[in-house]
């Protein structure tokens, strides 16, 4: 099943997007909150004219060799059907200055190769675990 997303014009810098993951780390992230939808969050940013999401996400390489980072992708890719059973795009209430600092911040995660944090320690800021923590 493709996903239906937003128009493009629809679309803004700092939306949230959230998905229900396929796999089992999705399954653990969903046992642990039993009121829970979704088990992944990425938000939204431009790269040229293309939408993309950056999160940070463990087994999802780029390429052989590529290590659990936070990662930036087409928001197609984001909600493809071997990744997302269903999904969400958000729009946080606040000034768009506000989610266009948040976009840019979290691009420059990207850029720096931040690499995901598998021990999900909120007080080490060197690696991460959700986006939505920026």
């Amino acid at each position: 099943m493709k996903a239906v997303l937003p128009a493009d014009s629809l679309l803004r810098e700092g939306d949230l997007v959230f998905r229900r993951g396929a796999g089992l780390i999705s399954r653990a992230v969903l046992a642990a909150d039993e009121d829970g939808q979704f088990s992944h969050i990425g938000i939204v940013v431009r790269k040229g004219n293309d939408w993309m999401v950056v999160h940070a996400v463990p087994g999802e390489p780029e390429f052989k060799g590529d290590s659990d980072r936070v990662k930036m992708e087409p928001i197609t890719s984001f909600f493809c059907s071997e990744k997302a059973k269903s999904g969400a795009v958000m729009r946080v209430k606040a000034d768009s200055t506000v989610c266009c600092s948040a976009a840019r911040r979290a691009k420059a995660l990207y850029h720096k190769r931040v690499l995901f944090d598998h021990t999900y320690d909120l007080q080490d800021s060197t690696r991460m675990y959700c986006t939505g923590t920026y």
